[in-house]
């Protein structure tokens, strides 16, 4: 006989045994099982129950509960546990994509004086075509955040309303930084000690998120904890924490004439002194020999020894700091990227359709460092190519 299936979004299809074996068997996978020929039989069973209750047509749910009953009466608990746990993910991620749905049904309908979303950033106007499209960027943005970056905890927290998550929608275009046998002193549970940023990352923020493991490419939000990392010399606190391959990144070896140094990625910057004397955060792509590196409490600088591309096959992290800046290796660094403005009005530069000028004079200089400075909050969460 046949037997239509109701899904979840109101669409009608055929009943497909086939289905119902491979999502026994992705459970039993999940607790070690691996006799396909046993999720196929329990699959068939499920179909006998249906066809000798004359059933025409059932809903998505009323087949999960009897794969979960038909599980549990032949002895396989641990997948129906394992079952039901991916059909609670599954669950989020459809609630998930209807309340984005709603949130572009706000977004495109609403008026700003009784919406939130709307309303919440000021820099944007959500009455024009552009901000409009922004918003509908940004909301998606937050909900694969949400969904697939952060621990259910966490995630649970900031919709419940326990903790906010600042810049949610940029969570996952953090800047990767130093490599993973960095040094670095920080203040956890009242402790201070000396940390390799590796041992950060999966000891003290697994410690954190009381999960069984951390996993690269998922920020990990610190804001709420009591994580501190020095910088200059003070502690400042840790927001979050992110782990990237390195695989397409250019990783260079920083040595200074005193013997310490940092692995990093090229586009990271760290705290120098020119040779004209000014203190600045500089990119390591555009560090020369002759510049001073900050170190300790940011009033020593030492001069560079050599600048050299390494080999390197370990993990890169960025750490988000209250203060943008931590203290690795000795040597400060900044967590952002800010756009040097000197750099890009001398001797123009190219937009990449197009050629600018230099600047003639302030009132040139000073539009196009208004534009340069809105889009820095971009650059800001750019990831390093």
């Amino acid at each position: 006989m046949s037997i239509l299936v109701e899904k979840r979004d109101g669409d009608i299809e055929d009943f497909d045994v086939n289905k119902i074996a491979n999502s026994i068997m992705n459970a039993a996978i999940e607790v070690g099982g691996e006799d396909f020929e046993i999720a196929n039989e329990l699959a068939y069973e499920v179909l006998d129950i249906l066809e000798s209750n004359g059933i025409e047509q059932v809903t998505a749910e009323d087949i999960h509960d009897i794969v979960e009953k038909t599980l549990i009466e032949n002895g396989h608990a641990q997948t129906a546990k394992a079952y039901i746990l991916k059909g609670a993910d599954r669950n989020r991620m459809r609630e998930m994509d209807t309340a984005l749905m709603r949130s572009f049904e706000e977004i495109t309908f609403t008026d700003p004086s009784v919406s939130e979303i709307k309303r919440e950033n000021a820099n944007i106007d959500s009455l024009t075509s552009m901000g409009t499209m922004l918003k509908y960027g940004s909301e998606a943005a937050k909900r694969f955040n949400l969904l697939y970056l952060m621990s259910k905890d966490i995630a649970d927290a900031h919709r419940n309303g326990d903790i906010h998550i600042h810049d949610l929608d940029f969570l996952s275009l953090t800047e990767t930084c130093v490599a993973e046998n960095t040094e670095v002193n920080i203040r956890y549970n009242n402790e201070e000690f000396d940390i390799s940023i590796r041992d950060l990352y999966y000891n003290i923020v697994k410690d954190i998120t009381k999960r069984a493991d951390v996993e690269v490419d998922r920020v990990y939000d610190t804001t709420d904890m009591e994580l501190y990392i020095v910088s200059n010399c003070k502690y400042t606190k840790v927001k979050n924490i992110i782990a990237h391959s390195s695989d397409d990144k250019r990783v260079v070896r920083v040595e200074l004439t005193s013997g310490d140094y940092l692995d990093v990625t090229d586009n990271h910057k760290i705290t120098i002194k020119t040779n004209d004397g000014v203190i600045k955060d500089e990119r390591v792509k555009y560090l020369t020999l002759s510049d001073r590196v900050s170190v300790g409490d940011g009033t020593q600088f030492i001069s560079i020894k050599s600048i050299s591309e390494i080999e390197y096959t370990g993990l890169v992290y960025d750490l988000e700091t209250e203060d943008h800046h931590f203290t690795a290796n000795d040597i400060n660094v900044h967590n952002c990227c800010q756009i040097p403005l000197d750099k890009l009005f001398k001797g123009g530069f190219n937009t990449g359709h197009g050629f600018l000028r230099e600047p003639g004079n302030i009132r040139t200089a000073g539009a196009l460092a208004a534009i340069a400075i809105q889009s820095n909050q971009n650059d800001q969460h750019k990831r390093v190519a």
